[in-house]
């Protein structure tokens, strides 16, 4: 077996080819360059994206990113909507436990992480975050007075009675916005969840500036309250 350098960029490309079936690179490059005419010899049955659960950024079946760990190079891809790590070829189902099987220790897997963009340049895949949280701000307000998004998350709970489960959050925040004709990004569900831990002592991520909700009944259920 003959072994050869590729850009990242070039390996993100090899396995966006991937059909149902090919398990390494060598077999998407026998069927795109060894098959007769180039024809497919199976149809791509799998193709479904990662979206990481709290921020709600979006990453494509195929997308590589990668990292250096003392000195070893490590890249992984998303297949199936899991992270599939390489050397190795295991799979995790989140960031964290993607990180956490590399350094084995809590980090921050947003920074370590990194990804080539369409205009070749490496960055952060925290960068992807920033794109969305641009995108929500800079998204047309037509008509209404202005309200910031720990706004609208004050006030579906205000509105709620003081107290509810995630998923009515989300729905009496887009409602608010919708009424509001306010702007209402592919992401919502993550920005109101982002705003509940930003603004509650009960949370990790707490700023310290707005303590305005409060984890209710056992922390992991999905149950805010205003803070009281």
């Amino acid at each position: 077996m003959k072994q050869i350098d590729i850009s990242t960029d070039v390996f993100s490309a090899i396995w966006s080819a991937r059909m149902s079936g090919e398990e390494s690179e060598d077999q998407i490059l026998r069927r795109l360059l060894c098959s007769p005419n180039n024809a497919p010899v199976q149809a791509k049955t799998r193709e479904r994206p990662y979206v990481d659960p709290r921020f709600g950024v979006t990453f494509e079946e195929g997308t590589a990113i990668f990292r250096t760990y003392k000195g070893e190079r490590f890249e992984a891809r998303v297949e199936d909507g899991q992270w599939r790590l390489f050397p190795g070829g295991k799979y995790y189902s989140s960031l964290n436990s993607l990180s956490a099987a590399v350094s084995k220790t809590p980090e921050n897997a947003w920074k370590r992480w990194k990804f080539i963009d369409q205009e070749n340049q490496v960055r952060e895949i925290g960068f992807k975050r920033k794109e969305l949280d641009m995108e929500a701000s800079n998204s047309s307000e037509a008509s209404g007075p202005p309200i910031i998004w720990r706004d609208t998350v004050h006030l579906a709970l205000e509105n709620l009675g003081g107290e509810a489960a995630l998923g009515d959050i989300y729905k009496e925040a887009r409602r608010i916005r919708t009424e509001r004709k306010l702007s209402k990004p592919p992401n919502l569900e993550a920005l109101v969840r982002k705003e509940l831990e930003l603004n509650s002592p009960d949370s990790e991520q707490f700023q310290g500036k707005h303590s305005l909700f409060r984890v209710s009944g056992i922390k992991g259920q999905g149950r805010w309250r205003l803070k009281k």
